[in-house]
């Protein structure tokens, strides 16, 4: 399909154009891989037993590891969101002009699929703007929760440090 392969060209030469830009203002180059998968699975299940018991020095290791992999996680839904920015830009510069080819029985927005989904470009932009949607939605409170933790072992941390406890 060659509008499949127009839309993919254009959304890559965005996003090359977007991670260039990231990386002359100083953000490292994006991976969607988090390097501390494993240890961060195990610091978002632990218990509060477990939180107690570790050594205020951990909690402070802790909270760096899931302050980044918070800024991973936002990092990531800005992406999609800027995916769903350009779907929403390319849609309406391809749709709107044959619009008044349909007729409209129902509302601005019912037009505006009809015309969507009646064209093979559209269509895929369209598709790129709704599994973007979906991966933004799944990750909305996800960074905003892990940052909470991270807070909750700066508490405990700092908790720790001013009852004096020792640990071995």
């Amino acid at each position: 399909m060659e509008g499949t392969n127009i839309v993919d060209d254009r959304r890559k030469e965005i996003e090359r154009v977007l991670d260039e830009y990231e990386q002359r203002i100083g953000i490292p180059a994006y991976t969607p891989e988090f390097s501390y998968s494993e240890e961060i699975q195990k610091l978002l299940s632990l218990n509060y037993e477990s939180m107690e018991r570790m050594h205020p020095d951990d909690c402070v290791q802790a909270r760096v590891m899931l302050s980044s992999f918070a800024f991973h996680i936002q990092r990531s839904i800005n992406r999609e969101q800027a995916r769903i920015s350009w779907a929403d830009s390319q849609l309406k510069k391809s749709v709107t002009p044959r619009l008044n080819q349909y007729k409209s029985g129902g509302s601005w927005e019912h037009t505006f699929d009809q015309a969507t989904l009646d064209d093979g470009y559209t269509l895929k932009v369209f598709d790129i703007k709704y599994y973007a949607k979906q991966r933004s939605d799944r990750l909305y409170f996800l960074a905003s929760a892990v940052r909470e933790i991270g807070e909750a072992l700066k508490d405990l941390e700092r908790a720790k440090r001013q009852k004096g406890q020792i640990y071995g």
